[in-house]
């Protein structure tokens, strides 16, 4: 059985570092997001990317995609934390535009059928 792919793994001390601090404020994001009803979205990062709570089996995750023209790229969802492969000024972009979405009063949010946000994401397990 292969082991689970970990992103860290790859990154230098600074991506790393930069990680680790978006991880935490996604955690806060999906507490956020789960005090909300089930069908918002948080559109952040002058509307280029949205996140949603995403239901697994046994816990909720928080997936993300991209905004392309207006519109949620769903076919490119996936959830935080399998995202890889990404540069420390990309990772340090996306804290600091959820930080600034999760800083207004209030966020921008938007309604989305809740079918379709939770049919968009794979399960990992």
């Amino acid at each position: 059985m292969l082991d689970p792919f970990d992103p860290a793994a790859e990154m230098d001390t600074d991506t790393q570092h930069a990680w680790a601090h978006y991880l935490a404020l996604a955690d806060a994001a999906l507490a956020w997001l789960s005090a909300q009803p089930r069908d918002r979205v948080l559109i952040c990062a002058q509307s280029e990317i949205a996140y949603w709570r995403w239901q697994g089996p046994t816990a909720e995750h928080l997936a993300w995609a991209p905004i392309a023209e207006g519109m949620i790229c769903l076919e490119a969802a996936i959830l935080l934390h399998e995202t890889h492969g990404l540069s420390q000024h990309e990772i340090e972009y996306r804290l600091q535009n959820l930080l600034q979405a999760l800083q207004q009063d209030p966020p921008t949010t938007l309604r989305w059928p809740v079918g379709q946000l939770q049919s968009t994401v794979r399960p990992p397990f």
